[in-house]
């Protein structure tokens, strides 16, 4: 009587433990959104006057719902102009000075966010910038000529690498991929084109929405993102539990999922960008300095992850675990993965009728 009574124990101890982890996820991550990168938008338009004195703009900024400092609230983020410019509300009047001085954004010490700058003039020039809490105000010395071609490609570069940095599921994403990579014991070189073909296909809908090619609706969108990650976790966790569940296509050719899935990303956080818009006359310029980040941004946290890997297995080794404690280290990070996916799918898809 008395052995068999550790047995169970052995066997509900681990899955409640992993039903509590999951409770506590749900619980916890419910308000999380996909793609946290949610830049700002300050853009000046001048407005044609008939008698040729111009300096009188429209005025638009466009907040973020948050920063990661959290939700930004009405007037928390506020223009900050030249001090001889009157702004009554959306227009803002220079006079024949015109619009010369200290040009930005109050705020960005409290909600840490980039703002994307557009001055467009009335004989189609424009300057175009990006400023964030080290840099909340540009100088404009009264010249309307077009930002140069590489301040362009470097602040959309910026971008892009901010943008991984700061998507908890692209960054989940990249993290199942390289488990995946190297349980299937695949080589360096794989798991760099696998993380460059999610690169390419999350380029392709990127540009395709952004440029209004093809509009897919948001709530969906973040709703399969959030199911793609839950279904490389369960891959994950079937291939690293029983080596006969590894003849699929995604431990055999990991870089045709990631380029599927890919796809999908790309349409997650193009809203986001439509929104702030790009500098008219170099689109692609812009698409293609972004896309840079995000693969920049991707190979770093591959480099990060992979380092962290062979310390944790360095580490291990040294405190020479018993087996099953090391498995359960492997495991882990899928089951952690499995279950922010998991919590952020049932919110998404609540959020279908919020």
């Amino acid at each position: 009587m008395s052995s068999g009574g550790p047995g169970p124990r052995r066997v509900w101890l681990p899955r409640a433990s992993l039903l509590l982890l999951l409770l506590t996820i749900v619980l916890t991550s419910g308000p999380a959104r996909a793609h946290e990168f949610r830049p700002a938008l300050l853009r000046l338009t001048e407005r044609p006057n008939p008698s040729g004195e111009n300096g009188s703009f429209d005025l638009r900024l466009v907040a973020p719902a948050q920063s990661t400092a959290g939700a930004i609230g009405e007037g928390e983020l506020t223009p900050i102009v030249p001090a001889h410019c009157e702004l009554r509300q959306i227009r803002l009047d220079c006079g024949a000075q015109g619009l010369v001085g200290e040009l930005g954004v109050a705020g960005l010490d409290r909600h840490p966010v980039d703002v994307i700058v557009e001055l467009r003039f009335v004989d189609g020039t424009q300057i175009t910038s990006v400023l964030g809490p080290d840099q909340p105000t540009m100088t404009v010395d009264g010249a309307t000529e077009q930002a140069g071609s590489d301040s362009v490609f470097s602040d959309y570069v910026a971008l892009g690498i901010e943008h991984i940095l700061l998507g908890p599921d692209h960054l989940l994403f990249v993290l199942g991929l390289v488990l995946l990579v190297r349980a299937a014991g695949s080589d360096t070189r794989t798991l760099v084109w696998t993380v460059t073909a999610f690169t390419l296909a999350h380029s392709i809908t990127l540009a395709a929405a952004t440029l209004q090619l093809v509009q897919v609706p948001g709530p969906p969108v973040e709703a399969g993102i959030a199911l793609s990650i839950l279904l490389l976790a369960r891959e994950l966790a079937r291939g690293q539990t029983d080596e006969t569940a590894r003849d699929t296509w995604s431990w055999r050719y990991p870089w045709v999922v990631a380029f599927g899935f890919g796809l999908l990303h790309g349409f997650g956080f193009a809203g986001a960008l439509s929104e702030v818009g790009l500098p008219q006359g170099q689109i692609p310029l812009a698409l293609l300095g972004f896309n840079v980040g995000v693969e920049l941004g991707q190979l770093a946290v591959v480099a990060v992850l992979l380092v962290v890997l062979l310390g944790a297995r360095a580490l291990a080794r040294a405190a020479q675990l018993r087996p099953k404690i090391a498995r359960l280290g492997t495991l882990a990070p899928t089951w952690v993965m499995g279950a922010l996916a998991f919590a952020w799918t049932i919110d998404r898809v609540l959020g279908f009728w919020g």
